[in-house]
């Protein structure tokens, strides 16, 4: 019987160019066979339609958290998603009603446009008025509403019913308007 190195007899190894010579170390000494096989290989998974997890016995033995943790997820992210849009649009819709409110009947609707940046709040007048009187509520009603909502530098317009500016950010509030034609919103 043939045995080679590392076992109880020694066996001569041939090199490439024909040389013979005697290993004095073995290398594998100390290893079995059992230490490189593999033990018995497990069973494959099933394939194929399984149970649901619901249905197995060590489903109703886990908490509640671990058994739910998906319609949790779900409802995480979707709260997430709520609270970030109300962080969002929250300064939009505070402007909106305070102008409303706070100005009474004067102010039919308010429009907050934002466009790459530039937020612009357009005031439509409940009734026809003067440019006097936009400029009066411009001065009285609108610069101090969008001041102490965090928007003092923001444009806005005063518009009457028929789309005309009555006034805007750059009407000064020291002195009379200058009387002219309203200038028509393109």
């Amino acid at each position: 019987m043939n045995e080679g190195p590392g076992t109880s007899g020694e066996a001569e190894t041939t090199a490439g160019d024909g040389a013979s010579w005697t290993p004095s170390v073995d290398p594998f000494a100390g290893w079995s066979v059992a230490a490189i096989e593999p033990g018995p290989v497990a069973a494959p998974a099933a394939l194929g339609w399984r149970m649901p997890p619901e249905m197995e016995p060590a489903w109703k033995s886990r908490r509640w958290p671990r058994r739910h943790w998906r319609p949790l997820l779900a409802l995480g992210l979707i709260l997430v998603t709520v609270a970030s849009l109300g962080v969002a649009i929250w300064p939009v819709v505070r402007v909106d009603a305070d102008l409303l409110t706070g100005t009474g009947d004067q102010v039919s609707s308010v429009n907050v446009v934002t466009i790459n940046g530039q937020t612009t709040v357009e005031i439509y007048a409940s009734r026809a008025a003067s440019p006097a009187q936009g400029m009066a509520l411009a001065c009285t009603l609108v610069r101090p509403i969008l001041e102490r909502d965090g928007y003092g530098g923001a444009a806005f317009l005063v518009l009457d019913r028929a789309g005309d500016i009555l006034a805007d950010q750059s009407t000064s509030c020291d002195g009379p308007r200058p009387s002219g034609p309203a200038n028509p919103v393109t």
